[in-house]
């Protein structure tokens, strides 16, 4: 049981961090003109922030999950 709550808060904060990274990107880019707020490079930004974010809980559960 123990671990399961280990996971889902692992995946919960993951999600949490990916939507910060995606929002903090995406806020960056609109500012300074890049693109317009619901355009397709926003769309490919966040999804580009979800494969970075991605990769970063994949290389990192080996170091919280140590058995």
């Amino acid at each position: 049981m123990a671990k399961s709550l280990r996971i889902s808060l692992y995946l919960l904060s993951w999600l949490i961090a990916w939507l910060l990274f995606a929002y903090v990107i995406n806020t960056g880019l609109i500012q300074v003109n890049l693109y317009l707020p619901g355009s397709k490079e926003e769309l490919a930004a966040f999804f580009a922030s979800g494969i970075i974010s991605l990769l970063g809980a994949i290389s990192l559960y080996s170091e919280v999950f140590k058995e």
